[in-house]
C-alpha cells in the first residue's frame, strides 16, 4: 500500500520505492500499524474503527528503497520547524527567516521543496497508470478516487487550520499551504495520468505564460502594468476580485490563484525528476547477461540515469532562473517565474548529492555511517503528514487560541502561552534574544522527532 502514497508530501516513504503500488479499496487516510506483543502488523478495518483510518503494512527495507527521497523530505521538515516555530519572530537568525518581499532566504525554500517532493512522487507512484504506459488516458475509477480524495481532504484540512487561527477570526481565508499543495498534486497528477509528456509541457507552459501575461500585462486599475509591489500586483489584484479581503489574506496573499500557475510549474519540474525512475522498455535491459550481472548492471545504469537527469534540469533550471533575474526578482510572495525555477533548481542539485550519497555509495562502512547519521530524518520523512499536522495544531493552540498572564521584565499583561514560554521558559536564563528563540525552535524539533521515533518503532504511518 505505500506505493501507492502519490503525494510526496505528508505521506508514507512508500512513494519513495520503485515498485509497483498497490492500491487500497477505501479510506482517506491511512494508519500502519504493528502489535509489540505479536510482532507482525494487524489489519484494522477503517470502517469497523474510525472513519478516517485502515491500516497498511510498513514496505521492508530493499535495495530499490530511494533513501534521499526520504532524507530530503525529513530535511525539509526539519527547516520548516525551525522557520514556523520561532521562538520570538522578532529574534530570528537570518537563514531561518522568510523574505518580507524581493529576495531569497533558505526559510524560502521550505514550501517549494515540498512541492517539488511531491511532484517526484507522483511520478514513482502513479508511474503504471500513466498515460505513456498504455497510450491511453488512466481509465482506473479507483486511481481517480484516490487522486481526487487526497485534492479534497488536504483542501479541507487547510480550511480547518484556518478556521482555528486567531488572525483569521475577523475574516475567513480560504487559501493557504495545505489548499496549494492541493491544487497543485491534482494538476499535476491530472496531467500526468491523462497525456503524454509533451502535452503534459504544454499545457506547464500555459499555465507559465498566462501567469506572465497577468503579472505583466493585466492593467490594474490606479496602478497599471507590471508593478509587482503588494498592492499593485496583478496576482493580489486577480485574487482581491475573486475572494475579496474578506476571505483572503491581504493586500496579497502569498497562496494566492495567479501565483498558484508557477507553483505548479515546480510541482511539475518534480514529477521530471521523479520520471529518472521509470526505466526503459524491457527488450533494452541487458538481455545478454546472466539474471545477477543484469540486475548489477541495471542497477548503475539507473544511477547513471538518475543523477544525469537530475543534474540536467536542476541545472538548467537555475541557470535560467539566473538569467530571468536580471528582468525580475526572486520573490516567494507572488511566486515569481524565476524563483519557481531557482527553489527547483537548488532541490533538485541537493537530491542529486543525497542521491549520490545515500543510494549510490556502496562502501558498508559508509553506507552504515550515513544511515546512522540519517535515522532522525528518516522517522520524520517517513510521516511527514502526522508530523506537519501536529506542528500546526499547536502553534493554533499555543499562538492563537490559549492565553495567560506574563510576569516577565519583557512580557508583561497577556499574552499567547507560546509567547509566554519564550520569554519564562527560555530567555529570562538564556539571555540572548536570538538564541532564546532558535533554542526553543530546537526543543520543538526534539519533540516532533521523539514523536517521529514512537510512530517509526511502532510502524504507524499517516498518510492521504
Amino acid at each position: 500500500v505505500h506505493g501507492d502514497s502519490s503525494l510526496g508530501f505528508g505521506l508514507l516513504p512508500g512513494a519513495s520505492r520503485m515498485s509497483k503500488p498497490a492500491l487500497q479499496p477505501s479510506g482517506a487516510l491511512h494508519l500502519s500499524i504493528k502489535s509489540s506483543t505479536e510482532g507482525d502488523s494487524k489489519s484494522i478495518n477503517a470502517r469497523e474503527t474510525a472513519p478516517l483510518l485502515a491500516a497498511s503494512r510498513k514496505p521492508a527495507a530493499s535495495s530499490s528503497r530511494v533513501f534521499a527521497l526520504d532524507v530530503f523530505r525529513g530535511l525539509t521538515i526539519v527547516l520548516m520547524m525551525f522557520v514556523d516555530n520561532r521562538g520570538n519572530p522578532d529574534y530570528v537568525y537570518w537563514p531561518f527567516n522568510e523574505t518580507q518581499w524581493n529576495g531569497l532566504s533558505t526559510a524560502d525554500l521550505v514550501f517549494p521543496w515540498f512541492l517539488l517532493i511531491m511532484g517526484s512522487a507522483i511520478a514513482i507512484a502513479l508511474r503504471k497508470h500513466r498515460y505513456e504506459e498504455n497510450g491511453r488516458m488512466c481509465r482506473d475509477g479507483g486511481v481517480w478516487y484516490r487522486v481526487l480524495r487526497r485534492f479534497v481532504v488536504l483542501f479541507l484540512l487547510g480550511v480547518f487550520f484556518n478556521a482555528q487561527a486567531l488572525k483569521f477570526r475577523s475574516h475567513f481565508r480560504i487559501m493557504g499551504v495545505l489548499e496549494r499543495l492541493g491544487t497543485c498534486y491534482v494538476i499535476c497528477a491530472g496531467l500526468f495520468l491523462t497525456v503524454n509528456k509533451w502535452v503534459q509541457r504544454g499545457v506547464i507552459g500555459a499555465m507559465t505564460t498566462l501567469y506572465l501575461a497577468l503579472m505583466y500585462g493585466l492593467d490594474v486599475p490606479r496602478c497599471g502594468r507590471g508593478q509587482l509591489t503588494p498592492e499593485c500586483n496583478a496576482g493580489a489584484y486577480v485574487d482581491r476580485s475573486v475572494f475579496s479581503c474578506r476571505f483572503m489574506i491581504c493586500p496579497n496573499d502569498p497562496e494566492g490563484l495567479v501565483s498558484t500557475l508557477t507553483a505548479t510549474l515546480t510541482c511539475y519540474l518534480g514529477v521530471e525528476l521523479g520520471c529518472a525512475f521509470i526505466p526503459p522498455a524491457p527488450k533494452t535491459l541487458f538481455p545478454e547477461l546472466s539474471p545477477a550481472a543484469a540486475a548489477a548492471a541495471k542497477t548503475s545504469s539507473q544511477h547513471s540515469r538518475v543523477l544525469k537527469r537530475w543534474l540536467t534540469i536542476a541545472g538548467a533550471s537555475l541557470v535560467a532562473s539566473l538569467v530571468l533575474l536580471t528582468a525580475m526578482p526572486f520573490n516567494k510572495k507572488i511566486y515569481t517565474l524565476n524563483f519557481a525555477l531557482f527553489t527547483a533548481g537548488s532541490g533538485g542539485l541537493l537530491l542529486a548529492g543525497l542521491y549520490g550519497v545515500y543510494d549510490v555509495v556502496s562502501a558498508p562502512a559508509v553506507s552504515r555511517v550515513v544511515r546512522v547519521v540519517a535515522q532522525p530524518l528518516l522517522w520524520i520523512g517517513s510521516n511527514p503528514l502526522a508530523i506537519f499536522l501536529g506542528m500546526l495544531e499547536l502553534e493554533v493552540l499555543l499562538m492563537d487560541n490559549i492565553t495567560v498572564a506574563c510576569g516577565a521584565a519583557r512580557c508583561t499583561g497577556k499574552t499567547s502561552l507560546w509567547n509566554w514560554v519564550y520569554w519564562v521558559v527560555f530567555q529570562s536564563w538564556i539571555g540572548d534574544l536570538y538564541f532564546a528563540s532558535f533554542a526553543m525552535s530546537f526543543v520543538v524539533l526534539l519533540l516532533f522527532v521523539l514523536v517521529a521515533f514512537v510512530m517509526h518503532r511502532n510502524n504507524w504511518f499517516l498518510k492521504l
